[in-house]
């Protein structure tokens, strides 16, 4: 390789053959106090361009001078950033919302975050699903056992598993929606009758039947309200009264929780696992 071409090479590489002649190269990137170490009398090999403008490199190839073409380098210019293409628009933010889990208030409002703006969304509308899913998780722990099985505790518990859900049927969702949320007179009728709650199961009780129209109905009180709005009745004794959709929430998670037991015992009982995929 010739000398100049030797020489352009290494200067192309940022090498440096002991002179120095790499970094007098480079002497208007560094700091003040190393450009002073630089001699002083000799101009550096290549000057300070513009963050601007646009220039050129000449690279020598084969002893031949190329000029290569430089991308503008610097800050986006006023032009530049007014040509910018504007934010997505409001399907793509849907489409995105599926990656952003919602921020849940208890007063009744979701608000689910896009990056470039909030949007509040009715909490019964996101939670519902979830409710519905809890149910048939509790339904399902069930399936396929005998009326044996069914009826006969599994230690450590004390209760049978089909009181499980006799209990979820009456002390949650007719306690908690039709009686406290809606204040029906025949739903506080049966909590006068039964102060003891609904873990006593009365002989030929179709148990299943009965979860599912009480799901039901709750269903119809839950439509008919919003999630801000306060229950009809309330007792002193459960604190501070609680709106629609904190009610909701309190379901879901009594229901999860007594989901939760019956997986135990149906493990115990024939092995089966409940693989959760909500």
């Amino acid at each position: 390789m010739p000398g100049s071409a030797r020489a352009a090479h290494k200067r192309r590489r940022g090498d440096d053959d002991g002179d120095g002649e790499s970094c007098r190269g480079l002497a208007h990137l560094m700091p003040s106090c190393v450009r002073e170490r630089l001699a002083p009398d000799e101009p550096p090999l290549c000057e300070p361009v513009s963050s601007t403008t646009k220039c050129s490199s000449v690279a020598t190839v084969r002893g031949r001078a190329s000029v290569q073409p430089v991308r503008t380098l610097g800050r986006t210019s006023d032009a530049q950033r007014s040509s910018a293409p504007a934010p997505p628009t409001e399907p793509v933010a849907d489409l995105l919302s599926r990656r952003n889990p919602p921020v849940v208030d208890l007063d009744g409002v979701v608000r689910r975050t896009f990056g470039w703006h909030t949007r509040a969304v009715d909490s019964l509308t996101v939670a519902m699903p979830y409710l519905h899913a809890q149910r048939r998780h509790a339904r399902q722990a069930l399936t396929g056992l005998t009326e044996q099985q069914l009826s006969t505790p599994v230690p450590p518990t004390t209760w049978a598993p089909i009181a499980a859900l006799h209990h979820l049927a009456l002390d949650v969702e007719r306690w908690w929606f039709s009686a406290i949320l809606a204040g029906d007179d025949g739903a506080w009728q049966y909590f006068d009758q039964h102060p003891g709650g609904a873990w006593y199961v009365p002989p030929g009780t179709d148990v299943l039947a009965l979860y599912e129209a009480e799901c039901a109905s709750s269903d119809e009180v839950i439509a008919r309200t919003g999630p801000s709005n306060p229950a009809a009745r309330w007792p002193d004794s459960l604190g501070p009264p609680q709106t629609a959709g904190q009610i909701v929430l309190h379901v879901i998670t009594e229901t999860a929780t007594h989901a939760g037991q019956l997986d135990v015992v149906r493990e115990a009982i024939d092995g089966r696992r409940w693989l959760v995929l909500e």
